[in-house]
């Protein structure tokens, strides 16, 4: 879903393990065989109980950087499942995917049901908690460096990667992929700039040029960006995860990953 078209519902919305030593990696098939998939749940401040999957490298035992991945609007976390085992096997990371808040399982708040349709801005704006419970959650765990998490999202995800680099300290290294910032700037959503202290750092973003206002919108979120931060542009009209599955983009998202943790 273009963000354009997931901010306006506001308004219109009324596992087994393999420990073999893996053999070089000729296919996502071989890859994704020793991937290690583990079912969690974790919890954010605001009472949303959010459910996800750790992946990991079967073969490696050592605490690996992390990456929390956030899907886009009215999606769910399985749909990073055909990037998974570049990311965590021949890559070395550890993931972290799961439903963002009103989406998927993660419904609940307090033990009430609470989805998307229900949202108003003020709810929209509570999304970059779920990453924060995601890095709580990841320095529990052995398999994570707890000083090397970062974050990728997409459409929606985007938008709330990008606040969430400029609110929490730990997350070292962010990819944005096809966010929004013209329209969101008028109803202040998921923009960061009316926060107090908002000071994203070391984030790339990634836009097909025809995707709407996609890359301008990297643009000015770059020129807001301190640290290390880039604009890559892509032909076509590819948005969020379908970008991604095109040609040099995941690509271009593993070797910054690479370069900036």
């Amino acid at each position: 879903m273009r963000p354009c078209l997931w901010i306006a519902l506001v308004a219109l919305l009324g596992g087994c393990s393999d420990t073999a030593t893996p053999p070089p990696l000729t296919s996502p098939g071989t890859a994704a065989r020793y991937a290690r998939l583990e079912p969690v749940q974790f919890q954010t401040t605001d009472g949303f109980s959010l459910f996800g999957t750790l992946f990991s490298a079967s073969h490696q035992t050592a605490p690996r950087p992390a990456v929390i991945l956030l899907h886009p609007f009215n999606q769910s976390h399985t749909q990073w499942a055909g990037f998974v085992p570049e990311l965590v096997v021949e890559r070395g990371y550890v993931a972290l995917a799961f439903d963002l808040r009103g989406h998927g399982n993660s419904i609940f708040r307090n033990g009430q049901a609470f989805t998307i349709r229900e949202f108003s801005v003020a709810d929209f704006n509570q999304m970059p908690l779920d990453v924060a419970a995601a890095i709580a959650f990841l320095k529990t765990r052995p398999e994570a460096a707890p000083n090397r998490i970062g974050v990728v999202g997409t459409d929606i995800g985007a938008n709330i990667a990008f606040v969430s680099a400029g609110l929490l300290p730990d997350i070292k290294a962010t990819v944005s992929v096809s966010p929004n910032f013209r329209e969101n700037q008028a109803r202040e959503v998921l923009i960061g700039t009316n926060i107090p202290g908002f000071a994203p750092r070391n984030i790339l973003f990634l836009a097909a040029f025809g995707d709407g206002y996609a890359y301008t919108s990297s643009q000015t979120m770059s020129d807001l960006t301190q640290g290390v931060t880039a604009v890559i542009g892509y032909q076509g009209t590819g948005h969020g995860l379908e970008l991604l599955a095109e040609g040099s983009a995941w690509t271009d998202v593993l070797d910054w990953l690479d370069q900036n943790f």
